[in-house]
């Protein structure tokens, strides 16, 4: 599928999905125009290569996928240095998932019926959330003390 952005490097919210409608639907959860950049794949091993190459805060994966699930990709990417935020992406409300991918240290899920305005609220602060991370590491590399005081205003 196309990216959708103007800066091909810039992707804030990777979705993998081999489902029709959803790059639809999310398109419209973004809102126009579109505060954050999208970009999708169909398949774990294609995410993989993206994350590999280009700066991705954000994944939003379907639970079940050609090649894999949602649990082995929360598991893959924590590989990476500062691993993107993880929001798992259903077909119905179940909070039976909800509750796995939060204990699994996912963001959260999202459900095809989400009202537009909650769906782009929840990815934002995904986005956000990626961002303080980041620049938590950021700042311990440079500054140790600095970052524990980052840590402790995040915790709090």
């Amino acid at each position: 599928m196309p990216l959708h952005t103007a800066n091909a490097g810039d992707i804030d919210v990777l979705v993998v999905s081999n489902v029709p409608g959803d790059s639809e639907r999310i398109l419209r959860w973004l809102g126009d125009p579109a505060t954050l950049q999208c970009r999708w794949v169909r398949t774990g091993s294609q995410m993989l290569d993206v994350v590999r190459s280009s700066r991705v805060p954000v994944v939003v994966c379907r639970t079940e996928l050609p090649d894999t699930t949602w649990k082995h990709i929360l598991i893959t990417l924590q590989e990476f240095h500062v691993p993107p935020t993880v929001i798992v992406l259903s077909d119905n409300e179940d909070i039976d998932l909800w509750t796995e991918v939060l204990n699994q240290g996912g963001f959260d899920t999202i459900y095809k019926g989400t009202p537009p305005d909650s769906a782009r609220h929840l990815l934002r602060q995904a986005h956000r959330r990626w961002k303080r991370r980041e620049e938590i590491l950021t700042a311990r590399k440079m500054n140790p003390r600095a970052a524990e005081i980052a840590e402790e205003q995040l915790a709090g």
